[in-house]
């Protein structure tokens, strides 16, 4: 038994040196895909999964240039953007994840964020999401509501998009604090990290 707990060790040992070179974020296809490959058993391919997830989910800061791990178009390939390109990097939302006021004004947890009037995008989010023109943003402000005074949102997180296409507008974006997965993808070229096996 002392063997089997010496190699779950090493095995996490490698692992966490492997990505203790930033935050470490991964897509929600990524997610899936290890949550799938959990056998639920005491064997190396559900220990990998087991720490990659809990690695994401205790939300600590690690010191990694790889980042913003998920699915290549190759089956047996993953994919990162380097931490250092991430402030270049194009967003894409994810469907389910805008804020959007009514009738002109801003929702309650914009006016708490103090997000401008000025450039907001009110268009029913399905009107955009699916057209790739209007989905191309950048990332102007995140805003963690549990910093804002006296706010009935402190469980989320705020992102304050700007579109690159045209500049006047603008869209915010949310996820729960204790999410894994940020509510966009960032869009660049793949960069191969590795097989699956």
């Amino acid at each position: 038994m002392k063997i089997n707990k010496y190699e779950n060790f090493l095995l996490e040992s490698v692992i966490n040196e492997l990505i203790l070179e930033a935050n470490v974020t991964l897509n929600r296809d990524f997610i899936e895909v290890l949550g799938d490959m959990e056998t639920g058993f005491n064997d190396p391919v559900n220990k990998i999964c087991e720490i990659l997830l809990k690695i994401v989910k205790s939300g600590r800061d690690l010191d990694i240039n790889q980042n913003n791990i998920g699915l290549s178009n190759e089956v047996d390939k993953v994919t990162f953007i380097p931490e250092d390109k991430l402030e270049n990097a194009t967003i894409k939302l994810l469907p389910g994840t805008v804020v959007n006021g009514s009738g002109g004004e801003l929702h309650p947890i914009q006016k708490e964020a103090k997000l401008p009037l000025e450039g907001m995008v009110f268009t029913q989010p399905e009107n955009f999401l699916q057209n790739d023109i209007m989905n191309n943003w950048k990332l102007v402000k995140t805003i963690n509501m549990a910093i804002v005074p006296d706010s009935n949102y402190n469980y989320y997180i705020l992102y304050y998009l700007q579109n690159t296409d045209d500049p006047t507008k603008f869209v915010t974006t949310y996820s729960h604090r204790d999410d894994v997965t940020k509510p966009f993808e960032y869009v660049l070229p793949e960069n191969k990290i590795g097989k699956i096996k």
